[in-house]
């Protein structure tokens, strides 16, 4: 037999290996993290066979320092004599001091309250169970000290921080650091989207599965510090009592059954649901977990001490353990004053657990008679099974429950230690228990040192020393948790890394075993430099054969699930998105860049590149997409079709849809093609998507020239009070329906009216100053006139500059058409409006418009075709409409023009009432009139008027107003909808156009004759009195009519008070205003007309009696704006883009996947490479021709029978596979988290 040190050290030692070095403690930020500080070699070497590393962290970087450890570390030198193992020792043995200790204080509101928080392996979280644990490795070492700095603290520090957070959450099982530490909780992205009752925090919680052991170690190391330090007194200072009573509460909760005595199904006290792919994450029944009958009188647990979820609620060994530690924490509360009830009800409950195990957790089997269920449901529902984590069936002798020779715990022992136990894992490597959360086939190297301590047989336990030792020598680097029986590579170490592991072995010092092994002393030292080759004593001379390791690639794991992760990925999208988003607020903002210049050049080449890198981005987006649900399903249950593989990363071109890959995998009849519709509708609209991107860009990035808004053009060059504008009648008042009296005064009917600038005759003078009617272009009006008063008198005028009398107006039938621009106040109101800017804007354009029911509405001019017939004698004159309808019209309704006079014409208006309408007409013509020439003909003329769309803006760089132009009147927009087609001219309002006239100096004055007639006398002394009438006298008067009747209609906003806001708020006449003004110098705004009688409030509350007018100010240059046709399509391009990227952001966070596996074709080449051959792929080695070839579904399973990699499995779907082969080697998905070679 040997003694305890050199026992101890070889059984550390082994655990350095067995279970890795990794923490996330650090004393300060110079110190390296050790999770990546483990994973490399440091010197000094050992100078064993085996050249073992240096792993423990610099003396600075070392979390907690206890002398006595690196008191026994030193030691321990001269006993263990093989260098390897001491090195192994070294490491090992002050592990947990080294790198785990993560912060110790004191707490906030009690300076003499110790904490401390002591982290689990790889996680940055202290689970109640795990830190318990951590410090059993240093039980022999524990005496009673007052010290802040001794190992005795650290308990106390503990045993405080576990019952602050028994109280705060009693339910959970884990816990990010207390506030006082100052650490920022860790990120459990896996409990995201847990669903648990009693409710918690995440800030100091990091998981909430009940676990009963959790509660168990709490007392376990309160008893171990009692044991030790006999310092009773601790216990009652702070809140361990109360965090006792809590455990209680919970405990007598925790018994209750799912239904009550009356059949109704209890409410459960707890509560716990996940999203997860995996039955052991989750509790069914909506969180409750299974049923669980009444009278046993046995604790719930819903999760067992590897964090899975129990199949039955009431387990074995979580209730024995706590059991047992009840009734050593009764034994301390018993010593507390005034605690003596609670530690009998302590000692009662413990008593009655044991009872209701021996009761009911032992049932009978065939083979091994009586032995310890692992789990029941109370309803005789039992399973039998065990798991390597403690607590255990195999564990019950080590937590003191029973004794090791018990009959009934034998029976168990050789139950869960055969082939019986579903979870026993046996090879040539490595026999032992493992459990579901690595699943079949890994055996966990706990379960081998637990096995040591229950067992007295000393053959067992140097066979569980030699597997410990090998799977020690094949752990150097890389942590893990559990080793795959079958197979003896580093690849085979499952992930995860737990210090309980590694603070079991030092527990076997209390164990007096012959170390079973010798290292010879002419042992081979291996060459580094080439693959080795071991010859084990301890393997009875087995060759094992250790390759050499790729040490370029490191296993990976195919995702993660960690929401977290997921939308870290999914900023991978956020440059296209952005840009796009960026784009099309330019574009809907109608943003102007810059006026044509020396830089436009530039500007416009360095956005051709910028619009290829966006391109770029939304096609790496687009794809990224698409290889994200290509591994999806990859992964899933459906597969990917051998087609689409390909296609997926080629997602990027629409060429891709046109091989006979993509179609042969995409459409057939079978039901695989029905299962991968999905898939085949995001690769297409990818692809589209992706064709599309790069003229989408362009189009929305480059800029146009054009017309471009200038945002609050009331404000720009200074700030100065807008000008508004309104006039004095509603928007319908404004452009009316029917026109009669009551828009002219009574002097308008007067001799001479047409002087008077007011009345609808006005234009005479104009018109009569020219001479003759004769066909004039259209021109702008000009603005060079030093005083507003000209230019309203030249705007209000018929001559050339405003209206357009062309031939190519003309309809065929000769119709004759006449448009007049907008009155000249409205000119001077964008005059107006200009003066009160006072900038130098560059080509600035001012429009204007009117503002109806909340929207901006086209201003109007009246539009007149005028058709005329003749005829002679005393026959009816048929008249013709540019529609083709017939009217009929009698010499008795001629009136004046039924004479014939002497020389130049007759004129007078003819009622609609006298006239014989055309049956087809569905309106009668707006205005009829007559003329009778001195050749002995008569002329019907037929007029209709309707209310035109036209722009009218200012150009002040060209000092001109312009409006809009009309190829063809037939074909311009007329007025609102639901104005009727035709203008109702009333006689009483066209008599005001025809007024007398008489003028002294004009020798061919005739007395009578009015201004229509002595227009029209001009037609008639160009026709000649010996010509015969015909198209020419008749379109001349049709045109001269039609001017009158144009010119008339366009005076008619000139009698409708007009009002401008200026200045301070106030509100002036226009009139007025233009009668004060004397130039276009805009130095004050004073004394500038009389203010009007209305009020701003009058204005702007009473839409029936006032219309304002819209002021619209824009740059000529180049921009973005909808202004096109294509940037419409662009839009949506980028838009649905966009939508893609949301949908995808959703949905993958909602599934919590993270993942870059498989990111180029390179990769999943590699992994076909490293795949066993399909026979669905046969003589395809020289090209695919078969559809049903390419409808192969694709599958990345993992090969448990070959070290657990991962392989790609085509099954054509025609079930001709070797199916006993299948479930033999693809047996289970990839799992998160795990890492694959």
């Amino acid at each position: 037999m040997i003694a305890f040190p050199s026992l101890a050290g070889a059984c550390i030692a082994l655990g350095a290996l067995v279970v890795g070095q990794k923490s996330t403690g650090q004393t300060s930020s110079s110190c390296p993290d050790f999770n990546d500080y483990s994973q490399a070699k440091h010197a000094p070497f050992s100078t064993g066979r085996y050249n073992l590393s240096d792993m423990r962290p610099s003396p600075q970087c070392r979390t907690y320092s206890v002398p006595g450890v690196d008191e026994t570390v030193m030691r321990y030198k001269n006993v263990i004599k093989d260098p390897d193992l001491y090195r192994l020792f070294q490491n090992a043995y002050p592990n947990t001091l080294d790198t785990a200790v993560r912060w110790k204080g004191a707490a906030a509101n009690n300076s003499a309250e110790e904490l401390a928080f002591i982290i689990t392996g790889d996680i940055n979280a202290m689970w109640l169970r795990d830190s318990a644990n951590q410090l059993q490795s240093y039980k022999p070492l524990l005496n009673a000290s007052t010290s802040k700095t001794s190992l005795a603290s650290l308990y106390r520090g503990v045993i405080n921080l576990q019952s602050r957070y028994v109280q705060t959450s009693p339910y959970c099982q884990s816990f990010q650091p207390p506030v006082e530490a100052g650490i920022p909780p860790a990120v459990n992205g896996a409990a995201d989207d847990d669903t648990v009752t009693p409710t918690y925090s995440n800030s100091s919680v990091f998981e909430c599965k009940f676990e009963l052991d959790s509660f168990a170690a709490f007392l376990e190391v309160s008893t171990d510090y009692y044991n030790r330090t006999n310092d009773a007194a601790f216990f009652s200072k702070f809140q361990w009592v109360s965090a006792v009573q809590t455990i209680m509460n919970v405990a007598e909760a925790m018994m209750q059954p799912t239904y009550a005595s009356n059949g109704s199904v209890n409410v459960s006290p707890y509560t716990y649901e996940r999203m997860t792919t995996s039955g052991e994450g989750t509790l069914d029944n909506s969180g409750v977990g299974n049923p669980v009958g009444a009278g046993t009188g046995l604790i719930r647990s819903p999760f067992r001490p590897s964090d899975d979820a129990a199949i039955y609620q009431l387990f074995i060994p979580a209730n024995a353990m706590f059991s047992r530690y009840l009734a050593s924490g009764a034994k301390i509360m018993a010593t507390i004053p005034g605690q003596k009830a609670l530690a009998t009800k302590m000692t009662d409950m413990s008593n009655s657990l044991k009872q209701a195990i021996e009761a009911h957790g032992i049932v009978s089997t065939v083979r091994f008679g009586n032995v310890y269920a692992y789990e029941i449901d109370g309803f005789a529902s039992r399973n039998l099974m065990d798991d390597a984590n403690i607590p255990s069936l195999l564990s019950l002798p080590f937590l003191g429950y029973v004794d090791v020779n018990d009959k009934v715990y034998q029976n168990t022992r050789d139950y869960v230690l055969s082939t019986s136990d579903p979870y026993f894992t046996r090879g040539p490597v490595i026999s032992g228990i493992g459990g579901p959360h690595d699943g079949p086939g890994y055996a966990w190297p706990m379960a081998s040192i637990v096995r040591i301590f229950t067992s007295n047989n000393k053959t067992e336990i140097q066979g569980q020393l030699k597997e410990l030792e090998f799977i020690a020598l094949k752990s150097i680097g890389p942590d893990h948790e559990a080793q795959a029986s079958l197979f003896s590579e580093p690849s085979t170490l499952a992930p995860g890394h737990l210090k309980t592991s590694e603070t079991r072995l030092p527990l076997l010092h209390d164990r007096k075993i012959r170390f079973p092994w010798r290292p010879k002393a002419n042992a081979h030292r291996p060459d580094n430099q080439r693959t080795p080759e071991l010859r084990l004593p301890f393997l009875h001379e087995r060759k094992v054969k250790i390759p050499r390791i790729h040490k370029g690639e490191q296993a990976k794991s195919v995702y993660r699930k960690n929401r977290l992760l997921a939308l870290v990925q999914i900023l991978i999208h956020v440059p296209a998105v952005t840009a796009s988003v960026i784009i099309l607020s330019f574009n809907y903002e109608s943003y102007f860049a810059q006026e044509p210049g020396p830089d436009t050049n530039t500007l416009l080449d360095t956005l051709q590149f910028a619009s290829k890198a966006h391109e770029s981005l939304l096609i790496f987006s687009i794809s990224v997409i698409v290889l994200y649900y290509t591994r999806f399903f990859l992964i899933g249950s459906t597969g990917v079709p051998l087609g689409l593989l390909s296609g997926s990363y080629q997602a990027h071109s629409v060429l891709n849809l046109l091989l006979p890959s993509f179609w042969g995998a995409a459409f057939s009849n079978s039901h695989q093609a029905l299962r991968h519709w999905r898939l085949v509708t995001l690769i297409l609209i990818a692809s589209i998507l992706a064709f599309l991107a790069g003229p989408s860009s362009a189009v929305a990035m480059i800029p146009r020239l054009d017309w471009y808004s200038l945002d609050d053009p009331s404000r720009v060059g200074r700030e100065r009070e807008p000008v508004r504008a309104f006039a004095g009648a509603s928007p319908h008042g404004l452009f009316p329906q029917v026109i009669d009296s009551s828009f002219v005064s009574s002097e308008c009917f007067n001799k001479n009216a047409w002087t008077k600038q007011s009345c609808p005759s006005a234009g005479f003078a104009e018109l009569l100053a020219s001479g003759s009617q004769r066909p004039v272009q259209e021109a702008p009006m000009s603005l060079q006139s030093q005083s507003v008063n000209v230019s309203m008198s030249v705007a209000n005028s018929l001559a050339s500059r405003f209206l357009a009398m062309s031939n190519s107006l003309d309809n065929p039938d000769g119709t004759a058409f006449q448009y007049s621009t907008p009155p000249a106040f409205l000119a001077s109101l964008l005059d107006l409006y200009w003066l009160n800017l006072e900038n130098e804007l560059e080509n600035p354009k001012i429009s204007l418009s009117y503002r109806q029911d909340e929207s901006v509405q086209d201003l109007q001019i009246p539009l007149v075709s005028v058709e005329c017939t003749w005829g002679s004698g005393d026959e009816p004159l048929v008249a013709l409409t540019d529609k083709g309808e017939v009217w009929s019209v009698p010499v008795s309704a001629l009136g004046k023009a039924s004479q014939m006079p002497t020389e130049g014409v007759f004129f007078d208006w003819i009622s609609r009432d006298n006239i014989t309408q055309d049956p087809r007409a569905s309106l009668p013509p707006s205005l009829t009139a007559a003329f009778s020439a001195h050749n002995g003909f008569r002329y019907a003329c037929l007029a209709n008027a309707v209310w035109m769309n036209s722009q009218l803006w200012l150009e002040p760089n060209e000092d001109q107003v312009f409006r809009s132009n009309f190829d063809n009147a037939n074909t311009a927009q007329r007025g609102p909808a639901h104005q009727s087609p035709f203008l109702d001219l009333q006689l009483s309002w066209a008599r005001a156009l025809n007024v007398p006239f008489s003028s002294g100096n004009d020798n061919r004055t005739e007395s009578g004759m009015s201004t229509v007639e002595k227009l029209a006398s001009f037609c008639s002394e160009r026709q000649g009195k010996d010509q015969a009438p015909g198209s020419a006298l008749s379109r001349c008067l049709g045109d001269t009519l039609g001017l009158v009747i144009a010119d008339g209609l366009a005076r008619l906003h000139s009698s409708m008070p007009q009002y401008l806001l200026m200045g301070e708020g106030k509100v002036h006449a226009l009139d007025q205003i233009l009668s004060s003004l004397t130039s276009y110098e805009w130095n004050t705004q004073d004394n500038i007309g009389g203010l009007a009688n209305v009020t701003l409030q009058d204005l702007t509350s009473n839409p029936s009696q006032y219309t304002e007018y819209a002021f619209k100010l824009e740059r000529y240059g180049y921009g973005w704006s909808f202004n096109r046709q294509p940037i419409y399509l662009a839009s949506i391009v980028l838009l649905l883009h966009i939508l893609f990227v949301l949908l995808h952001l959703i949905h993958a966070i909602y599934q919590g996947m993270s993942s870059t596996a498989w990111m180029s074709p390179g990769e999943l080449l590699a992994l076909a490479l490293n795949s066993s051959p399909s026979s669905a792929l046969r003589n395809t080695g020289a090209g695919v021709s078969k559809n049903k070839t390419w409808r192969s579904g694709v599958r990345v399973l993992e090969n448990t029978t070959d070290d657990g990699k991962l392989e790609l499995v085509v099954d054509d779907g025609r079930g001709d596979e070797d199916a006993d082969e299948k479930a033999q080697r693809w047996t289970r998905r990839p799992r998160a988290g795990k890492k694959y070679s």
